[in-house]
């Protein structure tokens, strides 16, 4: 029989109510995931409380991204940040904005090991990361001297209307309060300034088949990112979809679900590993992965999805 649920669900994005059970959650007991057809965005219903967060986060999350890190990781880090970084000047480009980024103060909330803030810093830009994890901080700084450092709700008061570009790659999809955590954010920012937002590509075949949710909380689509961002007034410049196929990190339909196979983010990571490999063995052989990191699908399957927006 089905289970018919008696509480349906507003959408975070669009606050609609044309919304489906997808799933439970991989990562939190009472949480379970839920479709909106109306804005295509899938999100965890109820969210966990704070405590709980923090606990995952403390005990899961932490030690499991701990065990990514390794000189593999660091460089593809590196080289999404390069590609993010002239993603970022060519779009103000083709909208013929002025580019001087030496004089930009910039913003990384949720930085990790700070391969965008070191990459900014080397194009001269006054820049400053944030992040909750003391180790990845720490990684940062001695192989990039990156100037990154703890973050707290105080510096999101004591930048209120100063920066000129907010960095949130990788992050949002973790926000729970999503729309009210944004708007937050984005108060840093000085009046016509840019936010740059990177987040995975989501699909409904993700929930086909059992794989870690990473503790994310919300699970974009183009069409859901830039309804969250107009309806927080934000002007979408360019958003697209980006890295390799999605197929590609979405593991097999198994005929007895395996819930102790790997993970999707650690199958993701085995292919981004491959390609760092190849290209960390001789920077000049040609593979059919050259361009990677800078490849945009016309068809939305890439992994990622890549915005700039102006408030």
């Amino acid at each position: 029989m089905k289970n018919v649920r008696a509480v349906v669900p507003q959408c975070p994005i669009c606050s609609g109510q044309n919304t489906v059970f997808v799933s439970q959650h991989f990562n939190f007991l009472n949480t379970e995931i839920w479709f909106c057809s109306l804005c295509r965005h899938w999100f965890g219903y109820p969210e966990p409380n704070i405590l709980d967060l923090d606990r995952y986060y403390r005990e899961i999350y932490s030690p499991r991204r701990k065990s990514y890190f390794g000189e593999e990781y660091y460089v593809f880090m590196e080289r999404r940040a390069k590609a993010q970084s002239r993603f970022i000047e060519e779009s103000l480009s083709r909208c013929a904005i002025p580019i001087n980024m030496q004089q930009w103060r910039i913003m990384d909330w949720g930085c990790g090991i700070g391969a965008l803030v070191a990459e900014f810093q080397h194009r001269g830009s006054d820049v400053i990361g944030y992040d909750s994890d003391l180790e990845a901080i720490e990684i940062g700084q001695k192989r990039w001297t990156a100037n990154i450092t703890l973050s707290s709700s105080h510096d999101l008061d004591v930048c209120h209307g100063l920066i000129d570009l907010l960095l949130l790659s990788h992050v949002i999809e973790h926000f729970s309060n999503i729309r009210q955590t944004l708007q937050d954010l984005i108060q840093v920012l000085k009046p016509g300034r840019f936010v740059f937002i990177e987040v995975p590509n989501c699909s409904s075949d993700m929930f086909n088949v059992p794989a870690d949710h990473e503790s994310h909380l919300n699970f974009f689509s183009s069409q859901s990112l830039i309804r969250l961002l107009e309806n927080l007034g934000v002007q979408v410049i360019t958003c697209l979809s980006c890295g390799p196929p999605r197929e590609q990190t979405i593991p097999k339909q198994q005929s007895s679900p395996n819930y102790d196979s790997s993970p999707l983010m650690v199958r993701g990571m085995n292919f981004l590993q491959k390609l760092t490999s190849i290209r960390m063995r001789d920077k000049h052989i040609r593979t059919i992965y050259d361009g990677f990191y800078d490849h945009y699908s016309p068809d939305e399957n890439g992994m990622w999805l890549r915005c700039l927006a102006r408030i």
